[in-house]
């Protein structure tokens, strides 16, 4: 309150992003096809992921002008709902953009964050290694991708 008015006298907002990407351990060893099969996917799956993270820049930006846009009031119950209003409207605002976005693009899939990028002509190569054997490092990624769509699912 200065001089009688109530009024956000401060802003402090901070955003962190943080991507969780796949990791794949000794790469090099692997098929230099399917290598650079894995290098398309990450590429398309990162820039996907930068998308929902420029839609958090975007919202992060929206709440501080939001806020900044707000008078002075005798009653300081008012601006701070009126605060929290910015943040709320935002954040819903956000959420649905986000899901949106993860629909129209099914979750990356029209995109190229599917594992046919990885799939090669040869539909037995990704399942069998060299000698044969089923390729465990397979099922435990395609596993995992199933598990982040899972969490990442509103």
């Amino acid at each position: 309150m200065i001089n009688g008015r109530c009024r956000v006298s401060q802003l402090r907002l901070d955003v962190d992003i943080l991507y969780t990407m796949p990791h794949w351990e000794n790469k090099s060893s692997a098929d230099k096809d399917l290598q650079t099969r894995w290098d398309t996917w990450y590429r398309v799956l990162d820039q996907h992921e930068r998308n929902h993270g420029a839609f958090a820049e975007k919202g992060y930006n929206d709440i501080l002008s939001g806020l900044s846009s707000i008078g002075t009031s005798d009653n300081c119950q008012e601006i701070t709902n009126l605060a929290e209003q910015v943040y709320n409207s935002v954040s819903a605002r956000l959420k649905q953009e986000n899901a949106d976005y993860d629909r129209t693009t099914n979750h990356g899939e029209s995109e190229g964050v599917t594992l046919n990028t990885l799939a090669s002509n040869n539909s037995n190569e990704i399942l069998a290694s060299r000698d044969g054997d089923v390729n465990y490092w397979w099922l435990v990624f395609t596993a995992l991708i199933g598990l982040l769509y899972y969490v990442r699912k509103p």
